[in-house]
């Protein structure tokens, strides 16, 4: 598998993008992308088929949960400065101390629900218009 660059995730690999439409909200209003999560390493709050809204940021509190890209693989952990952390505990932390081999991605927003999703009718008017 080729390894993922920052400029390939916040600009877009166009194999793997493609433009989808989610309610304007408080929450999706700060939204730059929408990722599809493949694993269980944040469940129960994040799980495996969950779309994700992400926020581009180069920096993140302690605490916070976070898109990173570790050695070319793209990874959903909580962020503190000694490492990134799974909601699974039998998963090991990814230790960053030496800040080298990861960089953050951006701010997990919300998971997106089926109601910020338009309906049918709503998707064929955006289309058109489109």
């Amino acid at each position: 598998m080729e390894k993922l660059t920052i400029q390939d995730i916040r600009h877009g690999n166009k194999e793997n993008c493609h433009q989808m439409f989610i309610r304007k909200s408080k929450l999706t209003d700060h939204a730059d992308a929408v990722f599809t999560v493949y694993g269980n390493g944040m469940s129960p709050i994040i799980r495996d088929g969950d779309m994700v809204a992400i926020a581009f940021e180069d920096t993140l509190e302690p605490g916070a949960i976070g898109m990173f890209l570790v050695d070319g693989q793209i990874v959903l952990r909580q962020y503190y400065p000694d490492g990134l952390r799974a909601f699974r505990p039998e998963l090991s932390s990814v230790d960053i101390s030496c800040k080298e081999g990861y960089q953050i991605v951006g701010r997990f927003i919300t998971v997106i629900t089926e109601d910020m999703l338009p309906n049918e009718e709503e998707r064929a008017i955006l289309e058109e218009a489109m």
